[in-house]
């Protein structure tokens, strides 16, 4: 089942045999969820129970599509990545409103730039607002086991869809006193808005509401540049015919408009009286296509719950360890069979020193034992050198985390070079801020696994307004080397 929630119309959506789609719909009672929050749980709670109850609905594996502007989206276009270097970039693209207990989903809308990049629709959302709708439905006895914005939705369902792929298209969705534009370029989501309906009564008064946001649209659509015009109109929601007829005969667009109607007759509405009749539009449609796995908000709160994040953590320090004391135990195993191989010989040679009839042994005895004392003193020998090679520094993702602490996010670092020899590592630095130039040389200096850092000052790069920072630090000895041995 797939349940829809935003202001008092609520939509359900349970698919039977892959084809049969019974949809049902109801307004909540007035005041009980506003916004995609739920104002008043008691009322809400007492009404969810008996429309789940009166139309029969499942109680296990429901999925929930919010409409709500505690989801905060944005598109962004960033490198192919693994998921969770993605999430960090993704995390920090959110650092304006983002706190600890943030959680991200995304979608990928496109690849471009030769497939070395992707434009990516990503959301945001706090742990403690997704976690309140599980919470209540619990209460209800329904099982939540996914939690997707409604943009995001909408914005899956209309790119897979004939009449909008690839064209260049305005769809917008009614829903109550809200409505939410979208622009596709190509088939391919490039804007939206969502803006609130003062004339909800009015349908001369919506329609020009309605009309003044395409205009901003296509003007935004200029703005980007979008070479073919935006000729499609789509309009969704409660009422789209009356506002249809409205818009037709609106005379202040700046260009020529085709509205259409995106609607599916087939689908059934079962009211708690019984009856059946069509619906406009199936606000939650979008939900019963497959969706990447890291669109779900559930999926994510598992993901990223405390408990998780430890076991992780633990098993980030933990394995390291386990797999230095395997190759420890492996060599041991292995020096272990020499030693034992070379003792049983040995001894045996002493048994046979003991035997006076092959007392001429004694010469091939004694040769055996140097031949063990040698191996003895090269094994010592060769540790000696490994404790030399491990005082030597070595260039480790630890040294890298360190520069990258040092930078922070005003300026930007990379290791230009790394001699193995001398231990020293040549950066190249930049920054737009100047004054970030001696802290950013000041937090280096203060680093124990730099033995020293010189810096030769920076330049200020012509036409970019950016500092070149010079420096070269030489490493402690043995700095990188406890995580390079692992």
């Amino acid at each position: 089942m797939i349940l829809y929630l935003s202001n008092r119309l609520v939509q359900a959506v349970e698919i039977r045999d892959k084809k049969t789609v019974f949809v049902c719909q109801d307004m909540a009672p007035e005041g009980s969820i506003i916004n995609g929050i739920v104002t008043d749980e008691e009322m809400f709670l007492a009404w969810i129970k008996q429309f789940i109850t009166e139309n029969k609905l499942p109680h296990k594996e429901c999925s929930l599509v919010i409409n709500s502007t505690q989801l905060n989206s944005r598109v962004l276009e960033l490198p192919k990545i693994g998921n969770k270097e993605l999430k960090k970039m993704i995390a920090r693209e959110f650092a304006d409103s983002r706190t600890e207990n943030t959680v991200y989903t995304y979608h990928v809308l496109e690849t471009t730039s030769g497939g070395k990049m992707q434009r990516i629709f990503a959301v945001a959302a706090e742990r403690e607002f997704l976690e309140g709708y599980i919470r209540l439905f619990a209460q209800a006895g329904v099982e939540i086991i996914s939690i997707e914005p409604a943009i995001a939705n909408f914005v899956r369902r209309f790119m897979g869809t004939p009449e909008i792929c690839k064209n260049n298209c305005i769809v917008q969705i009614l829903d109550g006193q809200e409505i939410i534009s979208i622009l596709f370029v190509k088939g391919v989501y490039l804007y939206s808005q969502r803006n609130r309906i003062f004339s909800e009564d009015d349908q001369k008064a919506l329609g020009g509401e309605a009309g003044a946001v395409v205009e901003r649209l296509l003007q935004f659509a200029t703005s980007q540049h979008v070479e073919d015009p935006v000729s499609t109109l789509f309009l969704c929601g409660q009422n789209q015919m009356e506002l249809k007829n409205v818009i037709e005969e609106n005379k202040n667009f700046t260009q020529q408009i085709f509205p259409r109607i995106y609607r599916d007759d087939k689908m059934r509405v079962k009211k708690r009286t019984g009856s059946k009749e069509n619906v406009d539009f199936v606000y939650p449609m979008g939900g019963a296509q497959k969706t990447d796995k890291y669109a779900d908000f559930v999926r994510q709160l598992k993901q990223e719950s405390p408990k998780n994040v430890k076991r992780r953590e633990t098993m980030e320090i933990i394995f390291p360890v386990v797999l230095s004391l395997a190759i420890c135990l492996l060599i041991t195993a292995v020096m272990g069979g020499i030693y034992l191989a070379q003792d049983s010989e040995l001894k045996k040679m002493e048994r046979g020193m003991q035997d006076s009839s092959v007392a001429d042994n004694r010469a091939s005895f004694e040769l055996a034992q140097a031949s063990i004392d040698s191996m003895e003193k090269k094994m010592e020998e060769a540790g000696v050198l490994w404790d030399q090679v491990m005082s030597y520094p070595t260039f480790h993702s630890s040294v890298n985390q360190v520069l990258q602490s040092c930078a922070g996010d005003r300026v930007k670092v990379e290791v230009r070079s790394f001699n193995r020899d001398s231990g020293t590592l040549a950066l190249s630095a930049t920054s737009g801020d100047v004054r970030e130039v001696s802290e950013f040389v000041e937090r280096l200096t203060q680093q124990e696994i730099f033995e020293s850092v010189e810096y030769t000052g920076y330049t200020l790069v012509s036409g970019q307004d950016n500092y070149n920072i010079y420096v070269v630090c030489a490493l402690a000895a043995g700095a990188g080397r406890g995580e390079a041995a692992q």
